[in-house]
């Protein structure tokens, strides 16, 4: 209806894009469609493309995607996504912190699976939604990989925050030695 009465058209699948990228928050999607109405001043027709070009995702289904290209050893795809959040203006620091929180959950379910904890009393014991706990007991991390990734995030946050190593270029080799 805002697009409608704000004179343009929207198709159904540029509409569910649009939410897909910036949630279903109302101010939210109202800001995002403000600027795409400032983007899209000449032509009243947006479309999925200009939806994927203005709109970025938000952060917590990036984390989502960088968790799930280093699970994949995707290096490309991490790199392309960490530049996102980076152009979003997420800080290193803040970015270490999300990894570290994915990676210590998905560490949490997997040794719950190997003690023989049922999913459902997983979710209620780590306090994550059920689909969360799913999503990582499918995860193809082993209990060693996840503590090595979870100590070498310990190991970089020290060295930032200790002022021995820069939080980009520190954050980059985290991501490239993957």
């Amino acid at each position: 209806d805002y697009v409608n009465k704000n004179g343009y058209n929207m198709s159904k699948n540029a509409c569910i894009k649009l939410i897909e990228r910036a949630g279903n928050n109302l101010s939210n999607l109202i800001s995002e469609c403000d600027k795409i109405f400032l983007y899209k001043d000449d032509e009243k027709n947006i479309t999925e493309e200009d939806i994927e070009n203005l709109v970025f995702k938000n952060i917590e289904d990036n984390i989502f995607e960088l968790t799930n290209a280093v699970m994949n050893k995707d290096k490309k795809k991490i790199i392309n996504i960490y530049k996102d959040l980076i152009l979003m203006g997420e800080e290193e620091i803040k970015l270490i912190v999300m990894l570290v929180n994915q990676f210590r959950m998905i560490l949490q379910v997997k040794l719950m699976v190997k003690n023989g904890y049922k999913e459902r009393d997983m979710a209620t014991i780590i306090k994550e939604h059920p689909y969360r706990v799913k999503l990582a007991m499918q995860s193809n991390f082993k209990i060693n990989e996840l503590e090595n990734y979870l100590i070498k995030l310990e190991e970089l946050d020290y060295s930032i925050k200790s002022g021995k190593l820069d939080k980009s270029f520190g954050f980059e080799m985290f991501l490239l030695n993957i």
